[in-house]
């Protein structure tokens, strides 16, 4: 249970959407209004006591040779052979956060929302699967690519607030 929203352009016909999976949106382009809505929810979210989002990496490796010296690489995150981008509660600007979920794969893309534990700024740079298990558990929202790469579905857990929209579920 809980809350669907959908990432649109102003001008958008609601009940004349296409396939969220390959239909083209006119009117919205991924990395003009998309990303940057995206990483106002991620800041407002992170502005909650203890909000923490997850961002999936499905091509990186966490031992590629590039991450070394890559810009975002204090916020990589692993899990067993997978690699996330982390971001956690009050850090950053807008273009800094960009800038991290920008490092997710943009094909496909997902997002996860949950809320620690334990309130460290630090990221974990190794998810076990205790940890994994307490982020399922904690989980507020998930943010996955939609209209063919061009926006984002995001759905909220029943009961939280969704960023960005003043409303609760």
């Amino acid at each position: 249970m809980g809350k669907l929203f959908v990432g649109l352009p102003e001008n958008a016909d609601p009940g004349r959407l296409p396939d969220l999976v390959t239909g083209h949106l006119p009117g919205l382009r991924y990395g003009v209004p998309a990303e940057r809505t995206l990483a106002k929810i991620v800041q407002a979210f992170l502005g909650n006591s203890g909000g923490i989002v997850l961002i999936q990496d499905t091509q990186a490796l966490v031992d590629d040779p590039w991450l070394q010296d890559y810009e975002h690489r204090n916020h990589i995150v692993s899990y067993k052979e997978e690699l996330y981008w982390q971001l956690k509660t009050g850090e950053f600007s807008e273009d800094k956060i960009r800038g991290v979920v920008s490092s997710g794969s943009s094909y496909p893309f997902a997002a996860f929302f949950y809320v620690a534990q334990t309130h460290s700024t630090e990221p974990e740079a190794q998810l076990d699967d205790s940890a994994f298990n307490k982020i399922v558990e904690t989980l507020a929202g998930v943010a996955v690519g939609a209209f063919d790469g061009e926006s984002f579905l995001l759905w909220w857990k029943q009961g939280t607030v969704p960023a960005l929209t003043g409303e609760s579920s």
